[in-house]
């Protein structure tokens, strides 16, 4: 029907599921290690991880990879910084970051497509939250940022 809206979920495969492809079992026990220098070697020839947040501290302990694969052990470490592991969706080759890296801006305004709602607190003290939804475009990726009447929000 015309004008009718049909929504789905969608799952995607970026070249970073060759970090998921093999179990791996291996020791760093060098606690003089970077984490930047672990996840170089983790990724290998694999592919390129980037690491944004404390890459300059060194391991606290000696870390095991025991029956994980390497993204599974790359989560992990990214737990550790308190950071998220994110997959790179420009490129064709196996890349990820250990926090968010820069994404580029957008505006939204009149005339783009959004729905906004509003949903009121249910218990005493809950706040009400508003969700606006806008509909990205195919250059939209993880880490951008869209602006939307004067609330930015983080694309993950």
């Amino acid at each position: 029907m015309k004008g009718e809206i049909d929504y789905f979920e969608a799952e995607c495969v970026t070249a970073t599921a060759e970090f998921d492809s093999e179990k791996k079992y291996r020791s760093f026990q060098d606690v003089k290690m970077a984490y930047r220098e672990l996840v170089r070697n983790v990724a290998g020839d694999t592919g390129t991880v980037l690491i944004t947040k404390r890459g300059n501290e060194t391991l606290p302990h000696a870390l095991i990879q025991y029956g994980e694969t390497n993204w599974e052990f790359l989560k992990r470490i990214a737990g550790y910084l308190e950071a998220v592991l994110v997959p790179d969706t420009y490129h064709e080759v196996p890349k990820a970051a250990v926090g968010l890296v820069q994404g580029k801006r957008y505006e939204t305004g009149i005339g783009d497509i959004y729905e906004i709602d509003k949903q009121t607190g249910r218990c005493r003290g809950e706040e009400d939250k508003l969700f606006i939804t806008v509909k990205g475009t195919p250059e939209m990726h993880i880490s951008d940022r869209v602006s939307c009447y004067g609330s930015e929000s983080l694309l993950y």
